[in-house]
């Protein structure tokens, strides 16, 4: 059924879904190689994770107000064309210099822009999905796809001709992204305008029951920025070709792929909470997996368990907040999330930025202590009920 229904939603929704995967384009392209271009430019772990944690530091400040905005608007889609208009502006900043002041200024700006949207872009897909009776998981499985082809182009490219063009290709891939974003059709119908009765506004809903598995797969979450920041790093010097590490991050990708296609065929199996518990577990193996340095034969299967630590935990969240919140409140609920997902982002890459130095590839084994209290939060959530009759699993 899966392998019938990806054509059919290239179909329904092109535009969307090649949204989405413009969008994760130039993360791609960062993840497999920003953290070795960055050590070639002659940056120190630290200030590595400075680029990487700055951005989140500002997002964290407007997220949940992007949102509001966002849903008093007429249409989503205006907010998320505007981040994306600008991000590419921002993003030419790389071509003009290669000073640290600068690359930090210009991909900042630039992160901070489109970031603010994805939440937006996320709520906007989520709601237009369910109107549809379509599969969430299947429009957000080609910012998968998308994400994999600049994983695999950056190390094809780089292992054979160097990165004398990386920068011009983050910046080309962000006005792909721009062009993508303009292209997007209006999200809401009509009748959109009305909260779905039965659903909550946010405020409504800040209770433990609704707050502690956010926060929890927050800290999930900023568990994997350690490896995001590191990983080509700490790769390339074991002696792994840029190419080989495109590949086995790529692995992930797919994995994660996968999971995003199939979750419709296994959202009844347990609650959402449920789901996250699992997710967290995984997630806490999965980081001892890589502080104990393994192998290639290793690394594989670990970046393949991305498909629970990260894609069934970020899914089962999102549906678990669409489940309880109203239409009206979607974009700021989402971004709500996302700022708590920044708030541990900053808190994992500060503590890494600490530590790296002092601990290097064993620095997961902190990630995997971050992530154990997540998951502690996910258990303890379980001891409140839904107030509703029946807790949804989507």
């Amino acid at each position: 059924m899966v392998g019938f229904a990806l054509p059919f939603f290239i179909f329904q929704q092109p535009k969307v879904t090649g949204y989405y995967a413009s969008l994760y384009v130039m993360m791609g392209l960062l993840t497999a190689y920003s953290g070795i271009w960055f050590s070639d430019l002659g940056y120190s772990d630290a200030q590595i994770s400075v680029i990487n944690v700055a951005p989140i530091v500002f997002m964290l400040l407007i997220n949940v107000f992007v949102g509001r905005l966002a849903d008093r608007a007429s249409d989503w889609r205006t907010a998320i064309v505007l981040g994306s208009v600008l991000s590419a502006v921002f993003a030419t900043g790389i071509l003009f210099s290669t000073s640290y002041l600068v690359i930090l200024i210009s991909l900042t700006l630039s992160s901070v822009v489109v970031g603010v949207t994805i939440p937006v872009t996320d709520a906007a897909t989520m709601r237009l999905s369910r109107r549809l009776g379509h599969n969430y998981g299947l429009y957000r499985s080609w910012g998968t796809i998308g994400y994999v082809v600049g994983l695999l182009f950056a190390g094809w490219y780089v292992s054979r001709y160097g990165d004398a063009l990386f920068a011009w290709f983050v910046v080309m891939t962000a006005f792909v992204r721009a062009l993508a974003a303009m292209r997007l059709p209006r999200f809401r119908a009509p009748e959109d305008h009305d909260a779905i009765k039965g659903l909550s506004s946010l405020k409504s809903v800040m209770r433990p029951w609704f707050i502690l598995p956010l926060v929890g797969f927050a800290m999930f979450s900023g568990s994997h920025l350690v490896l995001s920041a590191f990983q080509s790093l700490f790769l390339s010097r074991q002696g792994y070709d840029p190419n080989i590490i495109g590949i086995s991050i790529a692995a992930g990708a797919i994995a994660e792929t996968v999971m995003f296609i199939g979750y419709g065929r296994i959202s009844h199996l347990m609650s959402a909470r449920g789901f996250l518990a699992i997710a967290g577990a995984a997630t806490v193996v999965r980081w001892i997996g890589f502080g104990l340095e393994p192998h290639m034969g290793w690394i594989i299967p670990l970046q393949m368990m991305h498909a629970i630590t990260f894609a069934l935990g970020f899914i089962a969240t999102i549906s678990f907040i669409s489940n309880r919140i109203a239409d009206e409140n979607a974009a700021e609920a989402q971004g709500f999330l996302v700022m708590i997902q920044q708030v541990m982002s900053i808190v994992a890459m500060f503590g890494a930025g600490l530590l790296v130095d002092i601990l290097g590839p064993k620095i997961f084994f902190a990630a995997a202590v971050f992530a154990g209290v997540g998951l502690c939060f996910v258990l303890a959530s379980l001891f409140w009920v839904v107030p509703i009759e029946k807790e949804d699993s989507e």
